[in-house]
């Protein structure tokens, strides 16, 4: 493979794709610019005026339009729970998925699982490294 051909593959790739999704927005246009006499259509093109970016946000801001992630993200749970033969009540199915959540965000955040678990335990921590972070963008409402 020549030099730099991998980046003008990519190139073109992204030019496809930016030429499908204003094929895709030009064609969503058209839809809405019509005139329905069906109440559903009428009603469905309604929401599709007053959302208009919504539902195509995956194309345009490059977002996946997949849960390929998620669902890696929640599999060793899944098959953690097939192998030991489920969970014998709702309280242990739900520690269940607590842990395999705290473990797949350790993952996620390069912190050791276990050494985590042995500090919140001994009380050393009460919040994930980077849950801070994480954190800052919500905001709190006070009634």
């Amino acid at each position: 493979m020549l030099p730099g051909s991998r980046d003008a593959a990519e190139l073109r790739g992204k030019g496809r794709r930016k030429l499908a999704v204003g094929r895709l927005l030009a064609g969503a246009g058209r839809l809405i610019s019509r005139g329905y006499a069906e109440p559903d259509c009428r009603r469905f093109v309604k929401r599709l005026r007053r959302e208009r970016d919504r539902p195509f946000t995956f194309a345009v801001a490059g977002i996946p339009y997949h849960d390929n992630a998620a669902e890696r993200a929640v599999r060793p749970g899944v098959i953690a729970r097939k192998i030991s033969g489920g969970s014998r009540s709702w309280k242990g199915a739900e520690s269940q998925s607590i842990l395999m959540s705290v473990k797949e965000t350790c993952r996620l955040r390069g912190v050791d699982f276990y050494e985590f678990g042995i500090e919140y335990l001994s009380g050393g921590t009460r919040a994930l490294p980077g849950a801070e972070a994480a954190d800052a963008g919500k905001t709190t409402s006070k009634s």
